[in-house]
């Protein structure tokens, strides 16, 4: 297992930390992961912390795969500290090549524009046949930073032919969900 990095998001009324693994391939995590749990030493740790009642209530894991329009990560510690913003988009039936289209041709080269680091971009590896999201992580210099950001990008001429080319044939993105983390001191990435 590789650490990329570990967040506590900032509005966390779930109690919730995020963090992101890599591994080789999938096989290699599902081996990574058997072996984690049989280490005696894990153990050990697990019922330590554990011993006035669990502290995981639910574990969501969702298995990325790095997209073509991705940046190769970079370990980076910044200071002053970054906030980061992971986003998800759920896009309309068919639209996700779409969608990494415009990503590749204007998205990402408007997002430095307007002040936002492209720190990695994902598609989610489904179960079933479900449609597989964009998932990708932005690093601002802080979350009101961000929004405002994210204001001036919206309002941008060239984002706005962009968006409006690509939509021709119909809207791509049917749901974005956006969480700004603060990363914890030991993430490779702050």
């Amino acid at each position: 297992m590789t650490n990329i990095g570990y967040w506590l998001p900032i509005n966390n009324a779930d109690s919730a930390l995020y963090y992101i693994l890599a591994y080789p391939s999938r096989a290699a995590r599902d081996s990574s992961w058997k072996a984690f749990g049989a280490d005696p030493e894990w153990k050990q740790v697990a019922g330590q912390s554990e011993a006035n009642g669990k502290i995981v209530a639910k574990v969501v894991s969702t298995f990325l795969a790095v997209s073509d329009v991705s940046p190769v990560i970079q370990p980076s510690v910044k200071s002053p500290e970054r906030t980061f913003e992971l986003r998800t988009y759920t896009c309309n039936p068919g639209k996700l090549p779409t969608l990494i289209t415009r990503f590749r041709d204007h998205t990402l080269k408007l997002f430095e524009k307007h002040g936002m680091t492209n720190i990695a971009y994902w598609t989610t590896v489904e179960k079933d046949t479900t449609q597989p999201k964009l998932v990708y992580l932005l690093a601002h210099a802080s979350e009101e930073a961000g929004k405002n950001s994210f204001k001036t990008f919206v309002a941008d001429p060239a984002w706005i032919s962009a968006r409006d080319n690509s939509e021709k044939d119909g809207k791509i993105i049917e749901k974005l969900e956006s969480v700004y983390m603060k990363p914890l001191p030991f993430s490779k990435l702050r």
